[in-house]
């Protein structure tokens, strides 16, 4: 009774413009349909339809032919995951570790740094499996000998997480490889290098680009780009 009730609204094709989102949808036994999704369950495997007159229905995903069921679950996956308020990612680095080496003469501390990533799920059905890749951006300074002057390298740390799935209401979160941060510093008061002291050098973090890639069942890839800061987006490339 349900496909009877959403096949009487689909039964012509008014003249005129379709309104964005409007598509022609093929039932499982061959009739036409022009509608729009409006949501997708996918715990129940039911979606709802608009059609060009606005009116609704909300039926099994099964009442279509194969193609618009790949379509159709596609479409609920995308709205869900390209959403910043249904689907939220968040950053914040951390300190995982701190060391130091000295003598008299000098100090050298390393911090060690991660970023949590975390997933916030706020729509009903599952996000994934998703491939989270990600590239930390960071600079350490270094003193040239050659030259006796401090020069500042752009490091990036690039790695990936696989099979990343957040069920429905849920949070997750991933943790990153270590990036190590070098701090230097010579005692100047007691000791002398010919040539000139080593000046006094560190390291920074600067950012970190994550790229969310889930595979769709035509075989597509849908990507999303989350940058912490958001100022760093458009400094780098991939």
């Amino acid at each position: 009774m349900r496909l009877i009730a959403l096949m009487s609204c689909f039964l012509v094709l008014a003249t005129g413009v379709i309104a964005d989102g409007y598509r022609d949808f093929m039932s499982a036994d061959g009739k036409a349909i022009r509608g729009r999704i409006l949501s997708f369950d996918n715990r129940r495997d039911a979606v709802t339809i608009e059609r060009d007159n606005r009116r609704k229905a909300t039926v099994p995903v099964s009442v279509f032919s194969e193609a618009d069921q790949v379509y159709i679950r596609e479409w609920g996956l995308l709205e869900g995951f390209r959403s910043e308020s249904a689907f939220r990612v968040t950053c914040s680095k951390k300190k995982t570790n701190q060391r130091k080496d000295e003598n008299d003469a000098f100090q050298r501390k390393y911090e060690h740094f991660v970023y949590e990533i975390e997933f916030e799920n706020r729509n009903e059905s599952d996000i994934g499996p998703m491939r989270v890749e990600y590239k930390i951006f960071y600079e350490q300074e270094e003193n040239n000998s050659t030259t006796k002057k401090v020069d500042t390298h752009q490091r990036t740390l690039k790695d990936e997480i696989t099979e990343v799935t957040v069920p429905a209401k849920a949070k997750i979160s991933r943790t990153t490889k270590e990036v190590v941060l070098e701090e230097f510093e010579f005692n100047t008061s007691n000791y002398y290098v010919p040539g000139g002291d080593p000046e006094s050098t560190g390291g920074e973090l600067l950012g970190i680009w994550i790229r969310l890639i889930v595979k769709l069942e035509s075989g597509n890839e849908v990507i999303r780009d989350v940058y912490s800061p958001s100022s760093i987006a458009g400094k780098y490339t991939w």
